[in-house]
């Protein structure tokens, strides 16, 4: 009996952690969108530290421009900023529908291929921009 309901409690927080999460994640996309133009696209100096020291993108630089691009439906300026991008949509949408449970088996096999291929649009990202 106390194994079911430790089972119950784990169940129940993964799906309570897997939800935070989400809105957690859907919040900050809302927030993006909302955000100024001008404020990512204009004269201010990047956060980026790497940037900052050596004056030269890193492979994640132009991530939150291009989330941004592409929430506004500019998919090709998107692409442009940062390839990640290809990735990085998919695996939102896959987390929404690991919350609403649609389909888990197959989206949670899709979403560990795209978390696999991030590393390679990171890396294929900086070699464009910079070879």
């Amino acid at each position: 009996m106390q194994i079911e309901s430790n089972i119950g409690v784990t169940i129940s927080k993964k799906i309570t952690v897997r939800t935070l999460c989400s809105v957690v994640m859907a919040i900050g996309l809302t927030v993006l969108y909302l955000i100024p133009k001008h404020f990512l696209f204009g004269s201010y100096s990047s956060l980026c530290v790497f940037h900052r020291m050596w004056n030269i993108d890193c492979p994640g630089c132009g991530v939150t421009r291009s989330l941004y691009s592409f929430l506004h439906g500019d998919v090709i300026a998107a692409c442009k900023l940062n390839l990640a991008i290809l990735s990085i949509i998919p695996i939102c949408l896959a987390e929404i529908l690991l919350t609403l449970n649609f389909f888990p088996d197959k989206v949670s096999s899709i979403r560990r291929i795209l978390f696999q291929s991030l590393p390679i649009l990171l890396a294929a990202n900086y070699l464009i921009k910079y070879h």
